[in-house]
């Protein structure tokens, strides 16, 4: 009786022990998960084995549920490895095997359980409800609904889910990272780890694992979620210039305190409640106090005003109204797009339906102060714009790192159902330094189709993707990514020059025909060429 309880002992312990072990060998020696596996593998096949010798029908459903939970536990460290999503579905095994477990001892005996049937069927849905519930509270669904910053990390993100599996266990932030660096980070090198391993905060194992060329991953303070990002209280710069005595003022947002004191894009912001601007940073003069603060500015004038202002609540817009103008006889459409989100979605498919509907024949996308954004974002935008014979052809090519290889993931053009030109054939787009990543990757994934014009100045350069990885201790920007169009070719890592160069002339609104960026590309759209050469 001994050797027999025992023998069920190990049916049941040995599968999960030997999960939560090959978990922590994975995090805490930093192996990949394949080592993992060693160990639980023969124990499932043991487990299995031993549900063959098992007597009662309880006991085959406990076996059969400790082989599945197991079993969750490997493949969502596989699969999560290699960045794939597992479906919520897949952690009914462990009930499915408890109930296939107790079905095939029912089977296999049914001498023995002759005359049961009545009391088997009410066993086996008993049994769904348990092992269904045990599943439920267990570490793996836990781990499966927690909202993360994890991303496409794979020996990190397992170390996360040792992190929920195991009570009482807590990854070290400084282990996390490098674990992180070392799955995904784009320009990782293995001699930067051993660096890594010395230093003694999260900061020193930043700094080691960054390369020096890398100027945008970095440790970034993080900022606690909003409820609606979108609205936020504000004094209404939206988009600040550095100058030499000041803030440029390069756009406000409509009804923000700021717009309604009177202040115009152009404006120079010398004085925030009594501090000079130089001695503040620009994120600062964005969030003042709650409370009323006096505004010092020079306005276009030349003259020196003050207003008290307080943050109140207001929508920023990621897409401004879109205007149409008649050029020579015909249409040509404008809207400016400031950032790549979904909050935008609806904004900008409203926007390219009335310049779809007002048959304008050519378009105008002002992206000069876009930052840039999601890449499936860039992906709906590009398939608005591209020519309607691209559908279904390569759109991008979408290059990451794994520890051991570059993993690439193509993209394809589909029909996003909007369509601002009736003809596309070339797109007018205004650029600035501020246009950044996706805005630069939305040109350059669209000019293998269509014609692309560019106005304004180059482009910041950022040639490159990345992530925020957020632990206890810090929150990390890790650069993961990078895209290449159709023809293979990665962004330009110096920016992209502009067709026709023009200044962004703040005396005027943005939308205005005798804004120069603007002035220049609607008279590109007329005559096919830059007013003045480069």
């Amino acid at each position: 009786m001994k050797t027999r309880f025992f023998a069920h002992l190990l049916t049941l312990a040995l599968p999960v022990l030997a999960s939560y072990l090959g978990l922590l060998l994975t995090t805490e020696l930093e192996t990949d998960w394949q080592w993992s596996l060693l160990l639980v593998v023969p124990c499932l096949i043991f487990a299995a084995w031993r549900i063959f010798h098992l007597t009662t029908l309880w006991a085959a459903s406990i076996a059969g549920f400790c082989v599945g939970y197991a079993l969750v536990y490997a493949v969502e460290a596989a699969v999560s490895y290699q960045g794939i999503e597992v479906s919520p579905y897949w952690y009914l095994i462990a009930p499915a095997c408890a109930a296939a477990a107790s079905t095939f001892r029912y089977i296999a005996n049914r001498h023995r359980y002759a005359g049961t049937y009545s009391a088997f069927v009410p066993h086996q849905i008993f049994s769904a409800v348990v092992t269904t519930s045990l599943l439920a509270t267990s570490p793996p669904a836990i781990f499966l609904r927690a909202e993360s910053t994890i991303g496409h990390a794979r020996n990190a993100d397992i170390a996360i889910f040792v992190e929920a599996a195991i009570p009482g266990y807590a990854l070290d932030d400084r282990k996390y990272f490098r674990l992180l660096f070392a799955d995904n980070y784009l320009f990782f090198t293995p001699e930067r780890l051993s660096d890594a391993r010395k230093a003694r905060d999260v900061h020193g194992v930043i700094r080691a694992m960054i390369s020096p060329s890398d100027r945008w991953s970095g440790i970034v303070a993080a900022e606690k979620p909003k409820p609606n990002a979108q609205r936020r209280p504000r004094l209404g710069f939206i988009d600040l210039r550095d100058e030499a005595d000041g803030f440029i003022i390069l756009q406000l947002a409509p009804n923000s305190a700021a717009a309604n004191a009177g202040l115009h894009r152009g404006d120079k912001l010398v004085h925030i409640d009594g501090m000079h601007v130089l001695n503040i940073d620009s994120s600062k003069a964005k969030n003042p106090p709650s409370r009323p603060v006096p505004v010092e500015y020079i306005g276009q004038d030349g003259r020196l005003k003050s207003v008290s202002m307080q943050r109140v609540e207001y929508a920023r817009p990621y897409v401004w109204k879109p205007l149409i103008f008649d050029v020579a006889g015909k249409k040509v459409g404008y809207v400016a797009y400031d950032e790549f989100t979904t909050q935008a979605d609806s904004a900008l498919i409203s926007a390219m339906g009335t310049l779809a509907n007002a048959h304008v024949s050519e378009l105008i996308l002002d992206l000069r102060y876009n930052p840039g954004g999601l890449v499936e974002v860039l992906g709906k935008v590009a398939s608005m714009l591209v020519p309607t014979d691209g559908f279904g052809k390569l759109a991008y090519r979408y290059e990451s790192r794994s520890r051991f290889q570059l993993d690439r993931k193509d993209t394809f053009f589909k029909d996003a159902g909007v369509r601002p030109v009736t003809a596309p054939s070339r797109l007018i787009v205004i650029t600035s330094d501020y246009t950044c990543s996706a805005s630069e990757a939305l040109i350059h994934i669209l000019r293998p189709y269509m014609q692309v014009v560019t106005i304004g100045s180059k482009t910041c350069g950022k040639y490159v993707g990345g992530s925020n990885y957020t632990r206890p201790s810090a929150t990390v920007t890790l650069i993961a990514f990078k895209l290449h169009d159709a023809h293979d070719k990665p962004l330009p890592k110096e920016g992209i020059e502009p067709t026709c160069a023009a200044e962004d002339d703040v005396r005027f609104q943005r939308g205005d025909p005798r804004e120069s960026s603007l002035a220049e590309a609607i008279y590109f759209a007329e005559y096919g060429k830059c007013k003045s050469p480069k």
